[in-house]
């Protein structure tokens, strides 16, 4: 879809006359989508001017006020937009691709992601942006911006949920998202027509993203526990002297509700099942204003996009199994830190034009990962990573196995560490599955570009672990199938590309756990293959 900014872009939340939210009414209304292929009816709970919250008998939905026409007797009357939203609305004149959701890409990721986009077309990039706005406008225009408008885009942030929403009711081209949408949300696009949202030509990952617990730089508190970070944020622990701090109240900042990134931590901190809160806790509006309370509160804690950290501390986590946890990107890449996650791009399937595509194009090849790096967040990129005798893996080996198979087992799988360095790139497998995953299927393409630029001779292994669930003897069978397959993956996917590269396959089961296995996640971060190349250089 395509939209004119003159006609059909509005909701600039802060460059809007807002209005306090109306309470439920009593009688119900029917929303109608502009496209016409969906409407809700139901009991408006809110409405601002930029979304209705309407109670539906499907629940209850949020969705842009401009994307829809409201049919009943209790449709609230708008109000006439501020000439500062204009600013936005008029800087283009032609039609625009409209990018909404998540402020973690919105404001973290788009700007840059943008400014790259120009480059790569050879153009030059107009922003502009309201000061507070929560969108702002880039054109395109080409031979470096002595040549012909080529493309506008519109990005508008707030939080992941309204990606989908905005997608749904046609406001948006693309959605942004800091969490993966979820089956309620693709099931409702499904029904009204926008494909399936879980298919790769829909979803997009455009960047790794690790969510960082944080404290005030003079807070001596650098390390904590996953059972301590879920005391703190279900109003358990509430003074630092509990964890070994100073005795002082503990300040606990919360992102808002619908936040992407607070789904995401609750989900792995609480494996979804949070059982309190805080007793007073401080409210952000985003990542942005979370790292900056912290940093100027010496007894806060928050959790922020790796991205925003800026002046407060980042905290190391330890993992409910003793496994240190440290938000780097390798640790990221490698999806085996447990508060890492994907930030995505949505689109539909049925509607979806040549500029979007384009753009979802280049934010998910390698000539984005220069742009990626310059944000904070980490690229997709293929890295690489010595597995020396002193690396914390590598002294956990000394201890591993309950037997002496086990521990036979450990010693050589230490005695082979020591002649590879590991790849970032690693495969994943649903549980008893052989089958990759979708990221799976994206990793043979960006690790077949790495090693076709390696030198002749190069050897790599493609090394199978598993979790422990079962016998130890099924699961290093299973962990060998599992690298056979990714073996034969390769070799399909790569073909002459790869003639120079010996592949070889091995095998460790459920050695040298990269997380726990006392919970789906942690298991499923355990079913993987990696990478391992010789360390002649």
């Amino acid at each position: 879809m395509r939209f004119n900014l003159n006609s059909k872009l509005l909701g600039a939340a802060s460059a809007l006359a807002f209005f306090a939210a109306t309470a439920a009414l009593s009688d119900p209304v029917t929303l109608r989508t502009n496209s016409g292929d969906a409407e809700f009816t139901g009991e408006i709970v809110s409405f601002d001017e930029v979304n209705y919250v309407i109670d539906t008998s499907g629940g209850q939905f949020t969705i842009l006020a401009d994307s829809v026409t409201c049919e009943g007797a209790d449709c609230p009357t708008t109000i006439s937009e501020t000439s500062e939203a204009s600013v936005a609305r008029n800087a283009a004149q032609t039609d625009t691709v409209v990018i909404s959701g998540s402020d973690t890409v919105g404001d973290g990721l788009m700007p840059i992601l943008l400014s790259g986009y120009a480059g790569f077309l050879n153009a030059d990039e107009q922003f502009m942006k309201p000061e507070g706005a929560v969108e702002g406008v880039s054109v395109f225009v080409g031979d470096e911006g002595f040549g012909d408008e080529l493309a506008s885009f519109l990005v508008r942030s707030s939080i992941s949920s309204d990606a989908f929403a905005n997608l749904l009711g046609g406001s948006a081209d693309i959605g942004m998202a800091s969490r993966r949408i979820r089956e309620d949300e693709a099931s409702t696009l499904l029904k009204y027509g926008a494909g399936d949202m879980f298919d790769p030509t829909n979803e997009h990952i455009v960047a790794i993203d690790n969510l960082v617990v944080i404290t005030h730089p003079s807070n001596n508190i650098d390390t904590l526990t996953m059972e301590n970070v879920r005391r703190i944020y279900n109003g358990q622990i509430t003074n630092w002297s509990q964890v070994g701090g100073a005795n002082a109240p503990i300040n606990v900042v919360l992102l808002g509700e619908g936040s992407g990134t607070r789904s995401v931590f609750e989900q792995r901190v609480f494996n979804s099942n949070v059982n309190g809160s805080p007793a007073s806790p401080v409210s952000a509006s985003g990542n942005s204003q979370a790292a900056d309370i912290v940093a100027e509160d010496e007894h806060a804690i928050g959790y922020v996009s790796g991205a925003f950290i800026r002046g407060a501390q980042p905290v190391t986590l330890i993992s409910d199994c003793n496994i240190p946890m440290r938000p780097d990107a390798f640790s990221a890449r490698t999806e085996e830190y447990d508060l890492g996650r994907f930030l995505y791009l949505y689109s539909r399937g049925d509607n979806i034009n040549s500029d979007a595509r384009n753009f979802v194009g280049f934010a998910t090849s390698s000539e984005a990962d220069a742009a990626v790096a310059k944000t904070g967040f980490i690229d997709l990129g293929v890295s690489r990573q010595s597995q020396s005798q002193d690396s914390a893996r590598a002294q956990a080996l000394l201890n591993e196995g309950t037997n002496a198979a086990e521990q036979e087992v450990a010693r050589e799988m230490l005695a082979d560490m020591i002649e590879h360095d590991r790849l970032s790139t690693t495969f994943r497998f649903p549980t008893g599955s052989q089958n990759l995953t979708r990221r799976g299927v994206l990793n043979l393409a960006r690790l077949t570009d790495y090693l076709e630029g390696q030198p002749e001779g190069t050897k790599i292994q493609l090394v199978g672990f598993a979790d422990s669930v079962g016998p130890f003897s099924n699961n290093m069978t299973l962990a060998q199938r599992r690298s056979s397959q990714i073996a034969r993956a390769l070799q399909d996917f790569a073909g002459d590309r790869l003639a120079h590269i010996e592949i070889a396959t091995n095998a460790y089961g459920e050695i040298a756990p990269a997380s726990c296995n006392t919970t789906e996640n942690g298991r499923s971060i355990n079913r993987r293959v990696e990478v391992w190349i010789n360390t002649n250089r």
